[in-house]
């Protein structure tokens, strides 16, 4: 059943995002561990989906980079619930917040779902994911809260990997 879900990784893989888009592995019946760019940095990309046997397909995609600053005031909650008006920052995806009880943080993801119909090809279906993983790619590197603390990237490597996604999907 998740031989679809393969097809439209490979797609986005190999035409939608090569840059970004390393590796999958599918780790439950309908998740999939995404290897990008930023997992060498700690980010955590997932793939879910379920209604492959149905009319309508739908896909979560949730991006974990970063953490809630101990020290996040009322003040700064505000902003990022005011960024995260319709979609956070103009990426398609919603910030979320969970406690992470291990570490005793507060993570942070971008996350997204999107439904889409059975009888589209799996290159239409791939087009937009990758539209939608692009969108958080570059909302990630240019995350505007104080309050969030992303992962460790690079200033370098972020400006560089923002640049050739621009480039090639002209967002600016």
């Amino acid at each position: 059943m998740s031989e679809r879900i393969v097809n439209i990784l490979n797609s986005i893989k190999t035409t939608g995002l090569p840059d970004y888009l390393k590796e999958f592995q599918q780790i439950s019946e309908d998740t999939f561990d995404l290897q990008t760019t930023l997992s060498d940095f700690s980010h955590q990309t997932r793939l879910s989906f379920n209604g492959l046997d149905s009319a309508y397909l739908w896909i979560y995609l949730t991006h974990l980079f970063g953490y809630l600053d101990p020290l996040t005031t009322t003040e700064h909650l505000q902003h990022i619930l005011s960024l995260n008006n319709e979609s956070y920052n103009g990426s398609g995806a919603f910030i979320a917040v969970a406690h992470n009880t291990t570490n005793n943080i507060f993570q942070v993801t971008l996350r997204s779902h999107q439904i889409f119909l059975t009888k589209w090809r799996d290159e239409e279906i791939a087009d937009a994911v990758a539209t939608l993983l692009y969108n958080i790619f570059v909302t990630v590197g240019i995350s505007a809260s104080n309050a969030i603390r992303a992962f460790d990237v690079s200033e370098e490597t972020d400006k560089s990997l923002v640049a050739k996604m621009r480039n090639r999907y002209g967002r600016s």
